[in-house]
Order: C-alpha cells, then sequence, then structure tokens
C-alpha cells in the first residue's frame, strides 16, 4: 500500500493527510572545511614549502608529504536541516473546496507571504522572534497523525487562513517525523476539470519541506519509534498511557 505524509499546522488542529504516488527524497547534508582553514598562515607556508620541494627536486619527503595532507583533511562545519521532497495528491471525495482548494492553498501560503487584514502587514514564511514565541506557547502534539487521538479537522470559511506563524509539523510514518518545519518551496498543479462548483476536481502539490533545525538521526528513529498495525506514530504511547489512565481511575486507582 501507498505510505501517507501527514502535515499539521502548529498552534491549530489543522491536519492534512495525503497519500505519496510517487517514492520520497530526503536531502540530508553536512558541510565541510580543512583543517587548514583553522590556521592559513601555517597551512599556506607548508603547502608552498611542499610544492618548492616538488618543483625543485622532484620529490616531496614523506613527513612534509603527511604535514600537508592533515592540512587537508576535512573536518564538520555544520549540518544543514533536513529537507523532504514529496508530491501531495488531493482528490475531491465530498466537497471540492475542503477536499482539493483549501488544503492545496493553504499549504502553498505557507511558503509565501499572507496578508493580515486586521495589522496590514504581510506574515513571512520560515522562522522569526514572532514564531519561535508562537511556538512555546502553542501545544505541540507529539505526532500530526490525527486519527490515532481522533483529532479532526477544522476547515474555516472561503478565505480564512489561521496562521499566526509558518511554522508545521511533518511525519510521513515509517520514514521521517519533524516536530518543527516549514514549507520552503511548493508548486501547485490543478486539474483542467472543475466541478459544478467551478472548483478544481483534482490537485498536486510539489512540495519541499525544511526542518527549523539540523538533520539528526532522531528524525528518522521517532518515525518508526511506535508501529500499530503498519501505521508508525508517536501517537501510540499517548494514547496507551491514556487508556491506562483511565482505566485506572474507573476502578479507583487500584490495579
Amino acid at each position: 500500500m501507498a505510505n501517507k505524509i501527514y502535515v499539521q499546522l502548529i498552534g491549530t488542529n489543522i491536519i492534512f493527510d495525503s497519500p505519496l504516488m510517487e517514492d520520497i527524497t530526503l536531502t540530508c547534508q553536512s558541510g565541510f572545511a580543512t583543517f587548514g582553514d583553522l590556521v592559513p598562515g601555517i597551512s599556506d607556508v607548508v603547502h608552498t614549502v611542499t610544492s618548492l620541494m616538488s618543483g625543485v627536486s622532484g620529490k616531496v619527503g614523506e613527513g612534509m608529504l603527511k604535514i600537508n595532507n592533515a592540512f587537508d583533511l576535512p573536518r564538520w562545519q555544520k549540518t544543514e536541516p533536513l529537507k523532504i521532497n514529496a508530491k501531495m495528491n488531493f482528490f475531491t471525495k465530498t466537497d471540492p473546496y475542503k477536499d482539493v482548494w483549501y488544503p492545496m492553498a493553504l499549504l502553498t501560503s505557507l511558503g509565501i507571504l499572507t496578508k493580515d487584514v486586521e495589522s496590514n502587514t504581510y506574515i513571512t514564511p520560515g522562522m522569526s522572534l514572532h514564531a519561535a514565541n508562537f511556538i512555546e506557547k502553542s501545544k505541540i502534539l507529539r505526532s500530526p497523525i490525527a486519527a490515532n487521538l481522533g483529532l479532526t479537522e477544522t476547515i474555516p470559511e472561503a478565505g480564512d487562513f489561521p496562521v499566526s506563524a509558518k511554522v508545521i509539523s511533518v511525519e510521513i510514518p515509517g520514514i521521517v517525523y519533524l516536530d518543527k518545519a516549514y514549507v520552503e518551496v511548493a508548486t501547485p498543479t490543478y486539474s483542467r476539470h472543475i466541478t459544478t462548483s467551478g472548483l478544481p476536481l483534482w490537485g498536486t502539490l510539489d512540495i519541499q519541506i525544511s526542518s527549523l533545525f539540523p538533520a539528526n538521526d532522531r528524525m528518522f528513529r521517532d518515525a518508526t519509534e511506535y508501529i500499530v498495525d503498519g501505521e508508525a506514530t508517536q501517537f501510540a504511547k499517548l494514547r496507551n498511557e491514556n487508556a491506562l489512565k483511565s482505566a485506572a481511575k474507573s476502578t479507583g486507582g487500584m490495579g
């Protein structure tokens, strides 16, 4: 069966899921420099001496060669955020607005400017001090898979995007889980066929999502830590704990 991608808009209970018809590509990358960059003066001298020896005698001493190579060894400089490249698919089931237009428009808006009519300003994508404060105050669920906690999508009226900060939580079960991320690139494609309401019948969204923080192995392990009937979810443990607490209360705390 095809995997799914789940996207939650942090600070809301709006969670979109989409079947993945194509393979998922993740980009994990670190940047490197050389040890010679730490002491450029000495490194330049060593390289100059080595070049001079080679130019004069056609030979290089073993000790000098080792020093030269040591300065050229790669050293870690930084690790880039993890990037998810996926194609989300939306089809009309009952309502083309709720099933296709709204999720595609909202997800696309997370990577561009959004007009705040009340303040006559624009909400920018990515991270900011405002977004950091908003995240701190928001209740961030452990995973964006809604079904396991019985959450339901709340789709506002047309034109209303409940966006205070453009930060999301993303999970592809069994592959990767990002508790804080943002949309970097969104390329929507709409069907040329429309419904009686004039809205597109289906649509696809090529989306690039980036984690807010550098990639680390926990992002992969978190997506497979709890598996229930083939569905990997961070909600499994929380759901079981709540069930045990409820059972304890019903029996007066015994058992």
